[in-house]
């Protein structure tokens, strides 16, 4: 049986995402404003993620906001398939570029504007790209669904709402053709107006979209179909919820060890190759790879989406080790809550690369290797104990203590390093950096198997769910007069 461990509404993730990315974009303006960096009425949006620290905030937060929109679309495509599988929306073509749409916000927020600026040192062209695609996908989209519900004989003015908002956010992009561009210079506050306006009108759809699409039937969380008694497991309906698409943790551990391991291979190949780091004389620093262009584009992408990743296999991981650990389940939320900090930290270290600003880079690095050093030392403890207290783990003894040595390395180059710093012992910076390369794969190593470790790991996914659970008489008449109403 299929039992839903932890979950989030669809409506509630689209209304977050809405709400981080639109916050992220008056955060990083009024910032902008603060800084005077930028006109008060009126910059243009990517205007405002140039300056410290708007720069560092986009990065985390549109990486963040990838996962919320790529989640409310594959929900969205669940959602029409299950009202009308015939619906142009309901393809797997869409399916496909609203995803793609997705990646685009991540990299509008990793790749700024600016060419020279030393905040930014991205590529505008790349950016303003990436932009187009994401606007337009969204624009098509919505045409498309809003059509789709025209179809129908009755017209409402819900209806008429939801084609006119994207029919505008269509009309506003005259702003990127050969004749504006032409007649406005690019700091007319004309052409910022029409952005924050085409902005402001997709993001009203998207919110109003959700709320009328998916009755509050669809979610995303973690499920398991163990049958180990786990923590703050919710009680589901007579039937099953419906897993529509899922990844296990081990996968995500294996994603996570992909995107890791092709950005630093990437990074270290790019960055040898323009001369920025010399191997043969010294070997480089992990941030020695991501200080320069293109490679600090490379790592303000993937870094940010490397921890976001393993921030959401964490949060799987609490509920894994739960049911071994029912004795202190305070202690384990807040070990976990550790770790959480410490991958907001790695987030920070590919945000801000060590030559924009140094001390906020550093600090991020010490947030991550102080937190998840703690936290790899007190759960491979915590493995030990439950292991000597006859705990069932698919793993032999031998490979526990390999777990405690993985965690025990990673702690060792963070002492080093700290006793480097401090002054008490002297360590060449070539031998510091081989320390910080074996730290990363001693980290890389333990995400995967301190979850591997629990045989019913393979059990415990992070899915895109339709409840299961029948609606009251009120609720299904009020859903058939949805249905009836709107389609």
């Amino acid at each position: 049986m299929t039992t839903i461990l932890a979950s989030l509404s669809g409506l509630r993730l689209c209304l977050v995402t809405a709400g981080l990315v639109s916050g992220c974009i008056l955060v990083t303006y009024a910032l902008c404003l603060d800084e005077k960096q930028c006109p008060v009425f009126l910059p243009m949006i990517s205007d405002t993620f140039v300056p410290i620290p708007g720069n560092y905030i986009s990065r985390m937060v549109f990486s963040a906001g990838q996962f919320g929109l790529g989640a409310v679309m594959i929900m969205d495509y669940y959602s029409y398939r299950m009202i009308n599988p015939g619906a142009a929306c309901a393809t797997k073509f869409w399916l496909v570029i609203t995803l793609v749409a997705t990646v685009c916000l991540g990299i509008v927020g990793a790749v700024c504007e600016s060419d020279t600026a030393p905040t930014c040192l991205a590529n505008g062209t790349l950016h303003s790209d990436s932009a187009m695609f994401l606007y337009i996908t969204l624009d098509l989209y919505a045409v498309s669904c809003a059509l789709f519900e025209f179809k129908t004989p009755r017209c409402t003015a819900r209806k008429v709402l939801m084609l006119l908002l994207p029919l505008v956010s269509v009309a506003t992009k005259a702003r990127w053709s050969s004749t504006v561009l032409a007649a406005l210079s690019p700091s007319d506050v004309a052409l910022a107006v029409v952005e924050w306006l085409d902005t402001a009108v997709l993001m009203s759809w998207i919110v109003i979209h959700c709320k009328r699409t998916y009755y509050g039937d669809f979610c995303t969380g973690y499920v398991t179909t163990a049958t180990t008694p786990t923590f703050a497991a919710k009680k589901t309906a007579d039937d099953e919820p419906s897993v529509l698409l899922s990844a296990s943790l081990l996968e995500l551990c294996n994603t996570f060890a992909a995107v890791s391991v092709g950005t630093v291979a990437l990074t270290f190949v790019i960055a040898t190759h323009n001369g920025k780091v010399d191997p043969s004389h010294e070997w480089p620093m992990l941030s020695d790879l991501w200080a320069d262009k293109p490679t600090n584009m490379i790592s303000r992408y993937f870094v940010c989406l490397g921890a976001g990743v393993t921030m959401l296999e964490q949060a799987g991981h609490l509920f894994l080790a739960a049911p071994h650990r029912t004795g202190a389940p305070k202690a384990n939320g807040a070990l976990h809550a550790l770790s959480l900090a410490a991958l907001l930290g790695l987030s920070g270290v590919g945000a801000c690369n060590e030559k924009e600003l140094g001390e906020l880079h550093f600090a991020f690095a010490n947030l991550f290797f102080g937190g998840m050093g703690a936290y790899m030392a007190l759960d491979a403890l915590w493995l030990v104990h439950g292991h000597l207290r006859g705990h069932q783990l698919a793993m032999p003894r031998a490979h526990l203590a390999a777990l405690g040595l993985l965690a025990l390395a990673f702690n060792a180059y963070k002492a080093t390093h700290l006793a480097h710093h401090m002054g008490v012992l002297a360590v060449p910076r070539s031998s510091l950096a081989v320390l910080e390369w074996t730290a990363w794969l001693t980290f890389l190593l333990y995400v995967r198997f301190h979850v591997a470790v629990y045989p019913e790991a393979p059990k415990y996914r992070l899915a895109i769910i339709k409840r299961a659970a029948a609606p009251s008489s009120h609720r299904a008449a009020l859903l058939q007069s949805v249905a009836v109403t709107w389609f």
